[in-house]
Order: C-alpha cells, then structure tokens, then sequence
C-alpha cells in the first residue's frame, strides 16, 4: 500500500523467475468475493474478470484479510474524492463513437468492450450504435475486406459485432431483428476469428433452407411478423452466439422469446377461426360451416401415405416453424449448424443479399394431404408453447384445444406409417394428457357413444355394453344424471364442451385406419367403424411393427390416460357409505366400464396367448425374447396400478381371465427385473 498515491496492489510473481504475473489495484467499490475457502474472484472495470486460486487455506486467508482491510481504509478517508480515487470507464471512449473504417475498429471494440458492465456509459454507447447506423456500415466494410482479400479485418469485424451484441441492450436486438437487417447481420458473424481457417454460412442457410409455410394464414400482422421475430431470436441464441453467450445475455434473449409467445399463444386461442380451420384439414369441426365441396373432396380416407415436407429442427417449414419449445438451453443438431468451409483466399462474391425477401420466401403450393403433417408440426410447437404460459392459461389452453379438437388430428397421426408423424403425435398427446387428461376421457366416451347410436340400441355388442355402462352410471346417481349420461347433442364450434354433461358427435379423424377393435359393425353389414383413440393406443403398444421410442412415449400417456380412481357406489353393501358421485366420478366409471369391457382384451392378449399357466411349464428358466420380457414387464407393472386404483372392474378382469398362473409363470423367467 503506498500512502503517497493512497492505492494498494496485488503483485503476484513467478517462483522460479520472478517475473510478474499479475499486477492489479484493489479499489474500493470493486465487488470482491471469496469462494470455497481458497478463491477470490472479481470483475476489473474494463469487463475482465479475475480469479486467483491458492494452494491453502491460510494463504488465501492472508490476501483476503489484506483486500478486505485496504478497501475499509481507503472508504474511512473523508478527503479523497472518489472520483479522483477511481478512473472513470467513461474517460476511455469518446462522447461519440468514430465513423467505422478499415484502420480503427479495434479502437472501436476496445470502447464498446470497456462499457459493457457500466450501466449508464453502456446507454451512451448504445444510443451512438442506433444513431451511426453501425451495423449497415459494417456490412459495407465487410463487402471491401472480402474484395481486399482480407482474413484479419474480416475477423476484426465479426469481434467488433459480438461486442455490439454482448451490450446486451433489447434496443440493439429490435433492430437487428429487423426484415432489411437480420441477413447483413448474421453475415458479419461468419469470419469467426477462433475458427480462423473456417468461415461459416449463415447467410446460405436462411436463405436456402429456412422456408416459411403458411398452414393457416395469419390475419394479424403483428403476430406474423412475431412469428418471423422469435425463429430470429432462437436461430441468434442457438447458432449464432451459441459459444459467446453468458447468462444475462442468454436471460434476455429467453425473455424476448417467451413474451413473443405468450402473444402468440394468447392469439391462437382467442381467434376462433385459426384453430377451426386448421382441425378442418383432418376433420369438419361439429358447428362449423360446411366446408366447400373442393376441399371435401380431398379430405377422404386413403391408404397412400401423405408426402412429408422436409422440416429444419428450427421451425422455418410451417407456420410456427421460428418458434420455441421452452426457455431451457437446446442443443443444436449437427444438421441445423451451417456448414463451416475453409477461407478462400480468393473469395467469390456473397450472393445478393435480400434481406427483405426473407420473411416472405414461401414454400410451394401444398394440397390438403400435403399441409396435414405441417399441421401437426404446427400443433406440437403450439402445445410446447403453452407449456410456457402461467398455469392458469396453460390449463385453459389445453381444456380449449381439446374442446376444439386437438385429438382429432392425434388420432389422425396414430394411424400413419411415418414414424416421424407417429412420433410428434405421440409426443402432443403426451402433453394434452398432462393438463387435460379428463377431457381426453371425454372424447373417448363421445367416440363411443357415437359408435352405439350409429349401430342403434341394441344393434350390437358396443351398443349394449354402452346401454349397460349407462344404467350403473344411473342407478348409482340416483337417476339425477340419466339425461347426462345418454344425451347426444352437437357442439357448437368454438364451445367448452363438458364431456360429463353433453356428449357431442364426433366425426372420424379423416384417414383413420377402421378396424373391429374397440367398436362393433353396423347394422345390415354396414362399415365397421373406426377405433376409438384408447383402442388404438391398446392395439400400437402390443403391435410388434411399431418401434421402442414410440412405444415408450405411448406407454407413458397410457398410464396417464389409466391414472383413474375406481368407483364401488354401485355395489350394494358400500352405497351407504360413501358420498353422491358427482359427475367426474360418473365419466371415471363409464370410461373403465368401457375400457375393461371393450379394451383390456386386447392390451393382455399376448399374456393370455403365449404364457402359460404354471402348472403347464416345461422347463425352467421361461424362456422369453427381450421384446417379450418388456412387454410382460409393463403389463405387469399396469396391472398392479389397476388393482390398486380400479377396484372391482379390474378384481373382476383378472379373475374371469385366469391371471394368477400366469403371472405365476413369469417368476420362473430368467430376466430378474421381471420376477421383481
């Protein structure tokens, strides 16, 4: 510490030269912290940040004890003027920033660097950025270093322009993000001077890869050029930045995307027409408008497969194809990454940048088959969004989709061959079933009640099962809900329907694949029809053509879709003892009576088929392949949920289909997960 000058240092010296390592002021209003005993840390006013480690305890006791004591002293003197005491960050740049040129803009970055954490100086230097118009300037220097064949002031000017962006200003974003900047911009990032053999093409990419589908047309241009906004922000924070960004830059940039999707979220839910004409593409909503006799005809069930547009991780192939899935980190997939290519040292001309033809590139002309699987794309990305809203809009979300008619298009998808559709599907019930499980029961039991009125009462074995399932539901309410359970009453569109009260006609998902699975055939052999949502699932996780991924998605929303409590009001030694049912506890016995009746068959029959009774094994160990040991594995493990949730029904099934032998059996298998 030397009193003459009233300033204290740290020296730090090599052992073995003596040659000075560190050298650094310790001032009062710096922001010293020590860390695990043996580190202290600290940021200088220039934006550098330091730490010095010690090998003991005692060590970085001393220093810290000596950091601690200088910055009390130098606080204690009433006649030092703090700001002779302390340099100023703003003396370091001028009250403007210079006109940028090839010779001064490291001078440049040196100034906009040095502010970086100095709040009000930052807002100077942000307003010098607007107001000089810097960035366009910059992509005219970069235009001569290109013809100049100059690597390093081509690095020079992608340095300059990551610190323009590390300002971290959402001023500085807004208009980076704009139609006529974004492309120049992004082009200065491509001569990354870590990489300095390499140069990136961000600019090739935009243009030729990202393309924007319009599924269904936005009328807001607000929420379109939103929409452009947010792919923006997502492809700058994963692509771009994606190794510069540190936390409050990375906050930032979350924080614009979230807000542009509550706008988003907040519009497709409150515009009626966007959601009915986008589930038209699978189905005619119940209430709406008939739909031209065009359209109609291509909305028939078919056995080819629609063709899949490719579609970029980053949602530039459809309508929400800039949007995010959550505020946590993503990481970028190699194929998203534009490529990176050696420098040449002659370097081609860059294309003719258009930057406001980007937003407005558009994809070809797609039929209505074409545009279905950009739908569900759409309709995933929606449903990541909603994720992000607060919970009571995101419950309400999800309750509005589901009335709307949001598994239309699932079950629609569920009967495809495309792997990549059955995946998005199985992932957007997955989500539908976390907030809104009750009403995907609702559907279900509207799918079967319509399968009964179109075989008529008592046309078939669904008609009676469902007749019955009505009478216990009656019997145990007391009558007061007789009208509820069998009443068929159309929906009008846009409408929350309550699955409890009113059971709407829900047309067939367009292109479901028919079957006699969970539903009878029609009177005077009319078409079988087609499964219900829970018949399909049941039939897919038994399938063996289907893949593990998908099956282990399905698994899951299953189990959910189960996740409910059984009801023993209608036996006749517990009535008194328990409470009214109210209406939930009336769908709840309606939908087991329905699953247990029409659906556990199906879901148990490889058990049944091909394990035997434990009295009639051979040999020991059982010998089972390992997709049968998975399968046996997860039905076991729903079993056991169903015993303890759904009371007599399930008591029932596995009494009446002999169970107990064979799941005897399966303790004489090899695999021990599946004895456990």
């Amino acid at each position: 510490f030397d009193e003459s000058i009233r300033e204290a240092q740290l020296i730090a010296k090599s052992e073995e030269t003596q040659e000075i390592l560190l050298q650094i002021t310790v001032r009062a209003d710096e922001v010293y912290q020590r860390q695990a005993d043996t580190l202290i840390v600290w940021t200088e006013p220039s934006g550098k940040d330091y730490a010095l480690s010690f090998q003991d305890v005692e060590g970085c006791t001393e220093v810290w004890e000596f950091i601690t004591e200088v910055r009390r002293h130098l606080r204690a003197a009433p006649e030092v003027d703090p700001a002779a005491a302390f340099p100023d960050p703003a003396a370091a740049i001028q009250p403007r920033l210079p006109v940028p040129t090839l010779g001064n803009l490291a001078e440049i970055e040196l100034q906009i660097r040095s502010v970086q954490r100095a709040s009000p100086i930052r807002d100077r230097v942000v307003e010098n950025v607007l107001s000089l118009d810097l960035v366009r300037k910059l992509v005219h220097l970069m235009g001569d270093a290109e013809d100049l064949q100059s690597v390093k002031d081509l690095h020079q000017i992608c340095s300059l322009m990551q610190a323009i962006l590390l300002l971290n200003d959402s001023n500085i974003y807004e208009h980076i993000l704009r139609d006529d900047v974004f492309i120049d911009m992004v082009g200065l990032m491509e001569y990354d001077p870590e990489f300095p053999d390499l140069k990136a093409h961000y600019r090739e990419f935009l243009q030729s890869n990202a393309r924007h589908h319009q599924v269904i047309e936005f009328r807001d241009a607000n929420i379109q050029a939103k929409v452009h906004q947010t792919y923006r922000l997502q492809y700058l924070k994963d692509v771009v930045l994606a190794r510069v960004l540190d936390d409050p830059i990375f906050n930032v940039l979350n924080s614009l995307v979230i807000f542009n999707q509550i706008d988003i979220v907040q519009y497709i839910q409150s515009e009626e027409y966007f959601l009915r004409e986008l589930f038209s593409l699978f189905v005619q909503h119940p209430g709406s408008a008939p739909l031209p006799p065009s359209v109609l005809s291509t909305i028939t069930p078919t056995t080819t497969q629609p063709t899949t547009p490719s579609s970029s991780p980053f949602l530039g192939e459809s309508t929400m194809a800039a949007l995010s899935t959550g505020p946590q980190t993503v990481s970028t997939p190699s194929s998203v990454m534009p490529p990176l290519t050696p420098i040449n040292p002659k370097p081609e001309p860059p294309p003719p940048l258009s930057s406001s033809a980007f937003p407005m590139m558009a994809a070809p002309l797609m039929t209505v088959a074409d545009k279905r699987p950009a739908a569900l794309l759409l309709l995933h990305q929606f449903c990541s969004m909603g994720k992000n809203v607060q919970l009571p809009m995101r419950l309400a979300l999800f309750r509005t989709l589901v009335d709307r008619g949001i598994l239309y298009p699932v079950q629609w998808a569920l009967g495809q061959a495309d792997i990549k559709v059955l995946n998005t599907a199985a992932e957007i019930l997955a989500m539908v079933l976390d907030y809104d499980a009750g009403g995907v029961r609702g559907y279900i039991l509207r799918q079967v009640e319509e399968d009964a009125r179109r075989e008529g009462a008592g046309g078939g074995p669904l008609a009676a099962a469902t007749t019955n399932a009505a009478a216990t539901t009656t019997g145990a309410s007391g009558g007061a809900a007789a009208g509820d359970a069998t009443a068929s009453t159309p929906t009008p569109a846009g409408a929350a329907s309550e699955a409890t009260t009113v059971v709407a006609t829900p047309p067939a998902a367009v292109g479901a694949p028919t079957s006699g699975n969970g539903s009878g055939s029609g009177n005077g052999g009319s078409h079988p029809s087609p499964p219900t949502l829970l018949a399909m699932m049941t039939s897919m996780l038994t399938s063996p053509k289907h893949e593990l991924s998908l099956k282990s998605q399905l698994a899951e929303s299953f189990r959910t879709l189960m996740d409910v409590p059984g009801l023993d009001s209608t036996l006749q030694g517990l009535k008194i003892l328990q409470p009214q049912p109210r209406k939930e506890d009336q769908q709840s016995d309606r939908f087991l009576d329905y699953f247990y009746q029409r659906c556990a068959g199906e879901l148990y029959k490889p058990m049944l088929d091909h394990v035997p009774e434990h009295s009639n094994v051979k040999s020991y160990p059982l010998e089972l392949t390992r997709a049968q040991s998975d399968l046996y594995l997860y039905l076991c493990d729903l079993l056991s949920g169903f015993l303890l949730q759904h009371s007599y029904q399930s008591h029932f099934f596995v009494t009446t289909n002999n169970f107990a032998p064979r799941i005897a059996s399966l303790l004489c298998a090899r695999e021990k997960h599946l004895r456990l």
